[in-house]
């Protein structure tokens, strides 16, 4: 009896924590070629102005006007003014930008804290780490390397291609055709053997040996937990990975679980990853594609109608019926009622 109470307990502060989420995020809109803000309901709160607008990160949300850009925080309010070249997304407390053609990296002041003198690009943190890319065409040197919170190589740049850290663990590739995963110390952990690979999302990751093989999943030693059976597979999200049988031009899309069971039979022409229990899945193709969106058991709960679908973020997807020229856009629920239209 105590443990059920204990379990109803943790289950209503886990809605009212996730409601409560939900009804703080805020989600771009376009109207009239300007960007503004909405919230969960469809309501208005940051009247179009900005000549761009994107999704919020860590309390922030990044903008474009005069050409620059900017952060704002929930209120509309102007808290880092626009003056970067280029910007990416609050991320660790920390937000990559450029100006003037140097990278570097701002706090929630905008004040510059870390600045990388050899970066040709850089981008933000991930697990402590962040990506810069260093290019020397008269050494023919092209490169990847990472830098820590306190601005310190930890990692040199050596490896031709390399990706973001993953549950401890990136991808990288020495000769740009062959893959493989190094650990936080820079150590190879997994040899540089497929031809392709995938972070890792949820303890495994999707690779193939050969660019004419089968798909596979692979454990953080480099083990196959499921074997090279699909002719394609991707990551894992919500304990569910799209598997597809058949080419790219007429195959079917399903999904398995984390025992390679396959949970929703590929019979789907299009997928989306889930995303908040919810992920789209198309019918026909070309301009027939309709797009609905499916449980995690196969169930249809919003019926195949919209031209263009998106994955659900924090309580509302972005979608489109009909043509770009006349038909209807906008934001719709997990009911899938519109709560914001975009008015012509």
């Amino acid at each position: 009896m105590k443990n059920t109470k204990t379990l109803l307990a943790t289950s209503i502060l886990l809605m009212f924590l996730s409601t409560n989420l939900f009804s703080q995020h805020l989600y771009p809109i376009k109207q009239d070629g300007l960007y503004g803000f909405i919230n969960i309901e469809g309501k208005v709160i940051i009247e179009p102005k900005f000549e761009k607008g994107y999704d919020f990160s860590e309390r922030y949300g990044r903008i474009k006007q005069g050409g620059l850009y900017g952060y704002i925080n929930h209120k509309g309010k102007v808290v880092i003014e626009p003056q970067f070249d280029e910007a990416r997304d609050f991320s660790e407390d920390l937000a990559c930008v450029k100006k003037e053609g140097q990278w570097f990296y701002i706090d929630r002041m905008g004040k510059s804290v870390i600045t990388l003198k050899d970066a040709d690009f850089a981008y933000s943190f991930r697990e402590g780490f962040a990506r810069y890319h260093h290019i020397e065409k008269e050494n023919e040197l092209d490169d990847y390397g990472f830098i820590d919170h306190t601005g310190r190589i930890v990692l040199l740049p050596t490896y031709h291609l390399a990706y973001d850290f993953h549950e401890g663990l990136a991808r990288v590739s020495s000769d740009g055709k062959k893959w493989g995963f190094i650990d936080k110390t820079g150590k190879l952990v997994i040899e540089e053997i497929f031809d392709d690979c995938f972070d890792f999302w949820e303890g495994m990751a999707n690779v193939r040996e050969r660019n004419d093989s089968k798909w596979g999943f692979i454990d953080k030693t480099g083990k196959f937990v499921l074997e090279a059976t699909y002719d394609k597979a991707f990551y894992f999200d919500e304990e569910r990975a799209i598997v597809r049988v058949g080419s790219v031009k007429d195959g079917k899309y399903g999904y398995i679980d984390k025992a390679g069971k396959i949970i929703i039979e590929p019979n789907n022409d299009g997928s989306h990853h889930f995303q908040d229990g919810l992920a789209c899945v198309g019918k026909n193709s070309g301009r027939d594609m309709e797009w609905g969106y499916t449980d995690k058991n196969g169930k249809i709960v919003i019926a195949h109608q919209f031209t263009v679908p998106s994955e659900f973020v924090n309580g509302l997807a972005y979608v489109r019926i009909g043509s770009l020229k006349e038909g209807t856009q906008g934001y719709i629920n997990h009911l899938g009622e519109f709560v914001w239209k975009l008015t012509k």
